[in-house]
């Protein structure tokens, strides 16, 4: 009886440490799914904002003082025209409102604001920082 006893109270607590596992397991997954959910709009959201650059852009001498064309790519990579001169880079979307633009010439990577973007036109501003900031329009070339 008393071998019986001991046996019954081991299953009845290995029984409650899997029931107390098990619900565990669904307290995480209750919170995991939201949160899950909340990552994939966000990732979502991130690639909407990256592909709205990718594109052929450029902007003529007339308004830009010299023309322009820039071949940003959705590999985070973009060639640059200006006039003669040919440049390759990187392109990163921030947080603020900003792109993270880097080249091997320069000594440390720049910001350009993004003033606004749709699908023709794209306001950015290369030196928002400077006392005389210049914002160019680029244009959608394809």
């Amino acid at each position: 009886m008393k071998k019986l006893f001991y046996l019954m109270t081991i299953l009845m607590v290995a029984a409650c440490s899997k029931t107390a596992e098990q619900q565990k397991d669904t307290a995480n997954e209750t919170i995991a799914e939201p949160l899950q959910e909340e990552i994939a709009e966000v990732e979502e959201s991130i690639n909407e904002t990256n592909t709205a650059f990718v594109g052929l852009w450029g902007c003529d001498a007339a308004t830009c003082g010299i023309d322009i064309s820039l071949d940003m790519r959705s590999d985070g990579t973009f060639t640059q025209l200006m006039g003669e001169s040919k440049q390759e880079g990187t392109w990163e979307v921030m947080e603020n409102g900003r792109m993270l633009v880097n080249t091997p010439n320069l000594k440390k990577p720049q910001e350009w604001e993004v003033k606004s973007i749709n699908d023709d036109i794209w306001e950015v501003c290369w030196n928002p920082d400077a006392p005389k900031p210049k914002t160019v329009p680029f244009k959608r070339q394809s």
